[in-house]
């Protein structure tokens, strides 16, 4: 009778004894069902495998109906791993890509609104169009050297008398065309609001691709369900316990894992704020557009002045746009916009992980489906080793 020692452990289920073991102390309810599914599944087999009366051919047999059952039963918890990390690797790849929709649906926003300001200034500049613009705006820079007298005359009055010799240190505009028009169209103050407006609605955007990237993503409660996956291994066998959500509810959940992450719905006049306030003055960008001027007719002086606010405009909005990539964020844990984007990304994808295992697996993990596959493994390769050795005695 020592050739069917091999069977002992198939019998008592040893493949099984640790795994069922860890799972109970997780979810008693789930792993004793999962347990007796099992169980109901081949108890039939181990009447015959348990029998002394049987004898070796009927023992094949029966070993190969269990090998057969466990089979189908471990096809079923393999295609929960597989299909969960499958999802999760869609989920993972979609990171940059979610990243990168986010900055080119934000980028398209500021072409247009920067575009807007670039009409409204060339405008602007019309208007402004005298014939002797160009002669003007030399004039102001010249103003600037008075400006600067009256500011020190002022500095040492008050320091030898105690009060000014004016009350305003600048008694000359000379701030040129362009750059009257960059400091009233674009005021940061403004620009940051509307800014914010703009990220806004980009993020909007990101959470609806998020969504619907999940949404095509998920996987299929019916068939992964572990409630499911016990109930149709022993139809007999009377389960009481529901086990995660309900496929309404994880449904409807589905999306709180994007909008609870994002979290900067009304956050984004904070991003704008600390990117505004490192930007330079905005007569920067003014000079920086600035084109020498010879003696020039009335139309060619404003098409002159047009072609340096939009290269100001230019430089303003690529400039601004950097600072997405450089400037550390204080309430974003001094991250980038960018890098605050990849991680918002990222933890999207951990807490949708984290829905799909509760909805779907209850109290286990994916580790614990892992740890059941391998036990089915493990059964059977003791069933086979079983079947040469029985084999050989036919």
């Amino acid at each position: 009778m020592s050739k069917y020692r091999v069977l002992e452990p198939i019998i008592g289920l040893i493949a099984f004894q640790d795994t069922f073991r860890q799972l109970k102390e997780i979810d008693e309810s789930l792993a004793n069902n999962i347990e007796q599914s099992l169980k109901a599944s081949i108890d039939k087999f181990h009447v015959v495998l348990t029998d002394p009366n049987s004898h070796n051919q009927q023992k094949l047999v029966v070993l190969l109906q269990e090998q057969i059952t466990i089979q189908a039963m471990a096809s079923q918890y393999l295609n929960i791993c597989e299909q969960m990390t499958f999802r999760e690797k869609q989920l993972w790849q979609y990171v940059p890509e979610s990243v990168e929709s986010f900055f080119d649906n934000l980028y398209e926003k500021m072409d247009v609104y920067f575009l807007a300001k670039e009409k409204s200034m060339c405008k602007e500049v019309e208007k402004d169009g005298e014939w002797y613009t160009g002669i003007r705006d030399t004039a102001k820079k010249a103003g600037s050297v008075v400006n600067w007298v009256v500011k020190k005359a002022n500095e040492a009055s008050k320091e030898i008398t105690g009060s000014k010799l004016s009350q305003q240190d600048s008694v000359i505009d000379d701030r040129t065309v362009v750059e009257r028009v960059m400091e009233q169209f674009l005021k940061p103050q403004q620009v940051g609001k509307e800014m914010s407006a703009l990220m806004s609605q980009a993020g909007e955007q990101y959470q609806e691709d998020w969504k619907a990237h999940i949404q095509n993503q998920v996987p299929d409660i019916e068939r992964l369900s572990a409630f499911n996956l016990a109930k149709q291994a022993n139809d007999s066998i009377s389960i009481d316990f529901k086990m995660g959500v309900s496929e309404q509810a994880f449904m409807v959940g589905m999306g709180s894992a994007v909008v609870g992450t994002l979290g900067l719905a009304a956050g984004w006049h904070t991003i704008t704020y600390a990117l505004m306030n490192v930007f330079p003055p905005i007569a920067i960008f003014a000079v920086a557009a600035t084109v020498l001027l010879g003696v020039l007719t009335k139309q060619h002086a404003i098409e002159q002045r047009k072609k340096q606010v939009r290269e100001a405009v230019k430089q303003y909005q690529r400039y601004f746009m950097m600072q997405f990539n450089v400037v550390p964020l204080p309430n974003v844990s001094g991250m980038t916009l960018r890098k605050y984007m990849i991680h918002v990304s990222e933890k999207i994808v951990k807490q949708t992980l984290e829905q799909w295992e509760k909805g779907l697996l209850g109290q286990f993990k994916m580790e614990h489906y892992r740890l059941l596959v391998s036990s089915f493994s493990k059964h059977l390769l003791m069933i086979q080793e079983a079947i040469d050795i029985l084999d050989n005695y036919s």
